[in-house]
């Protein structure tokens, strides 16, 4: 079960689209959830309609329950770092799809 995470604007419904397929094509994705609060959470659900996949909104108090419920935290931009650290010691796996990793300079 993968956990969706962060935002990401209605016109990128392609890159979540890609992020998902990528994802999916490393480890597949059997459940999708998210909360049910944002344009990502709606393209996740249209990505997990379009493959077969369910989804699930998620209706959990704290870290505690909202990790329970899943096994890794794909985390789109805007993902705060203290979720994705607890997410960690929670031992989810943890993908940053967007993540832009700086050169390394001289």
């Amino acid at each position: 079960m993968v956990i969706i995470s962060g935002e990401m604007a209605a016109g990128q419904v392609l890159d979540v689209f890609k992020a998902l397929d990528a994802a999916h094509a490393k480890s597949r994705i059997t459940i999708i959830l998210h909360n049910g609060t944002s344009p990502l959470d709606d393209m996740a659900e249209r990505w997990a309609n379009r493959a077969g996949i369910l989804s699930a909104v998620l209706e959990a108090n704290g870290p505690d329950g909202f990790f329970a419920m899943g096994n890794s935290l794909i985390a789109f931009p805007f993902t705060g770092s203290a979720l994705m650290i607890s997410a960690k010691e929670h031992g989810l796996k943890v993908w940053e799809p967007f993540k832009v990793r700086q050169p390394i300079s001289d």
